[in-house]
């Protein structure tokens, strides 16, 4: 993708980038591991799609191994709209050193037969309070936080990978389906799903949520060779965060031990940037995911 603002108007039925009415690239097209389907930016500028206000911009629940890098994603209430329980869901989607702003979720499928989603090395911005943090449980007279943002990922299925991404303002963070009663079929519970070095600011409600345990942690019964223990998900520790009674409170809640993780640094280990043009939280002095 060039440079440039690609906003569609879904009310002009002639309009150039074709999405009258819903507003949605609705993509279906069979991708492979070995040859997926690329749409990145093409290093000539920032490519921005604009939403224009939709309830979902691409809905890739049809799609399989597709990759989305370096585009920035705004305005819209579903960014990647890649799965719906007992519908239809993505496989092999990847969502990379992408920007995604303004938006209610950025990445969601609550559809049991998705499998590995790589959503890695993105910024992700909710449209809450930049400056309170009021819950929605008992919130007294401060009020309840409302539901502007309602989380930034959340995953069903199976092998997915949540790493190295920075997410404010959402009611939630990350989330694995609270799906109810898991699926009998052993290929479609939620398992093998890892989530760490994430970096995550001003939640209303959960940090991370794992939703019900549909599997104990250890193997799976009839876990293909090579495939990761289950769990639904493993949880990475971060070494080197902060201590005290918020990090405490913190593990209570979400059963994280620690929340963020410092840049490694040392022989062979450069300090890690979150993408070669975008970094995660600004410095304190600055405004917070202000452009």
């Amino acid at each position: 993708m060039h440079a440039g603002l690609y906003k569609a108007d879904r009310l002009n039925y002639v309009d150039p980038l074709g999405v009258p009415f819903d507003d949605a690239y609705v993509l279906t097209a069979k991708g492979t591991p070995e040859r997926p389907i690329v749409i990145r930016a093409a290093g000539d500028g920032e490519p921005i799609f604009d939403g224009n206000g939709s309830f979902r911009l691409f809905d890739v629940m049809a799609a399989e191994h597709h990759i989305f890098q370096g585009l920035t994603i705004r305005n819209t209430d579903i960014a990647f709209h890649a799965g719906l329980k007992d519908v239809l869901g993505a496989k092999g989607l990847t969502v990379r050193d992408c920007r995604i702003e303004d938006v209610g979720i950025a990445v969601t499928t609550e559809y049991a037969g998705s499998k590995d989603f790589y959503i890695a090395d993105n910024v992700i911005i909710g449209r809450d309070d930049r400056y309170r943090l009021n819950g929605w449980a008992s919130p007294g007279i401060y009020g309840a936080t409302p539901l502007k943002s309602y989380y930034a990922v959340k995953v069903y299925g199976s092998g997915h990978v949540i790493c190295h991404n920075a997410v404010a303002y959402f009611h939630d963070g990350i989330d694995v389906s609270t799906y109810g009663t898991p699926e009998p079929d052993e290929d479609r519970k939620a398992e093998a799903i890892d989530i760490y070095n994430n970096d995550i600011h001003l939640m209303a409600d959960d940090v991370v949520e794992t939703g019900p345990r549909g599997r104990p942690r250890g193997r799976p019964r009839g876990a293909r060779p090579g495939r990761r223990p289950g769990g639904p998900a493993r949880l990475q520790d971060a070494p080197g965060a902060e201590r005290g009674h918020r990090a405490r409170s913190a593990r209570r809640r979400t059963g994280l031990r620690h929340l963020r993780e410092p840049a490694r640094t040392g022989p062979g280990r450069p300090a890690r940037r979150l993408s070669g043009r975008r970094s995660g939280f600004p410095a304190p002095s600055r405004r917070p995911f202000c452009r």
